[in-house]
């Protein structure tokens, strides 16, 4: 990656441009899809490294996956050797540790190793494991790898100490098939989280949102397969949206969802930006 862009301004920009599918959605999304053994058909992927990256390592477990398109996959994770794992991939991206949620709910052992991440500093994993250790797994680090153990995976109250993304993803995933009820208090609920809830529920299993930071998620025996798309990246709109604003020209943004946006669109208006929106464009 380069270390630094230079960027000439002074232009004017025109056109349409599309807002391709969240990567923050995609990961929960695909490691999904590992808690079923039937077909998962997953439309508008980004083609990111950390999303082609999660595909390989899923592969490498011994998940049958097809391109349809170029960004719509099926996923039959229907035999699956967590033994496989490809520990330099695995830590090549913070997203893979997305994957211990799917895997604690399949398997009573297996390792992984450290996830890798961003340059925005160190972010340790301890929210996710010690909340999985209420679920009934058992979790130990020795060197560069942590090991799981699952002796009784079962429903719980869960306490968050922080709105953490990934660790209420995991728990989402774990909970969906783990026996009982499991609520998740100090949620995280961002848009990428409902997505996956969406997704959990379509394959049959019971998350619904109790207010606005509460999780409850009653354990289903088997979940089954599921077709769906990934939600458009917001962050992604909202740059483009930006650059339309600031650059003089018309600029379309296309594959918009709108209700995620509701505070920038206000805050756009508040510095004087007209914008017309559409049903899924701006």
């Amino acid at each position: 990656m380069p270390e630094k862009f230079i960027i000439e301004g002074g232009k004017k920009l025109e056109g349409e441009v599309e807002v391709r599918g969240s990567k923050n959605a995609a990961g929960a999304i695909l490691a999904a899809c590992l808690l079923t053994k039937e077909t998962c058909v997953i439309d508008n992927l980004p083609l990111v490294d950390d999303v082609l990256n999660l595909i390989d390592i899923i592969k490498e477990v011994g998940a049958e996956v097809e391109w349809l398109a170029e960004r719509k996959i099926t996923i039959k994770a229907e035999n699956l050797n967590p033994n496989k794992i490809d520990f330099e991939k695995f830590s090549r991206a913070r997203t893979s540790v997305l994957l211990i949620g799917s895997l604690v709910a399949r398997f009573s052992e297996f390792k992984v190793s450290r996830p890798g991440g961003d340059r925005i500093g160190l972010r340790p994993i301890t929210t996710h494991l010690d909340a999985l250790e209420k679920l009934g797994v058992e979790v130990k680090e020795q060197g560069d790898f942590y090991y799981f153990k699952v002796n009784n995976l079962k429903g719980a109250e869960i306490i968050l100490p922080e709105f953490s993304v990934t660790a209420t993803e995991i728990l989402l995933m774990a909970a969906s098939l783990a026996p009982g009820k499991t609520t998740i208090k100090i949620a995280a609920g961002e848009p990428h989280i409902q997505d996956l809830a969406l997704m959990l529920n379509k394959m049959g299993g019971d998350a619904k949102w109790q207010g606005t930071h509460t999780l409850i998620i009653n354990g289903q025996e088997k979940l089954g397969g599921v077709e769906h798309s990934v939600i458009p990246d917001a962050i992604e709109a909202g740059t483009f949206l930006i650059i339309g604003a600031l650059c003089g020209g018309k600029v379309k943004v296309k594959n918009i969802e709108g209700d995620y946006l509701d505070l920038f669109l206000e805050k756009l208006e508040e510095m004087g930006i007209e914008y017309q929106k559409g049903d899924n464009y701006i």
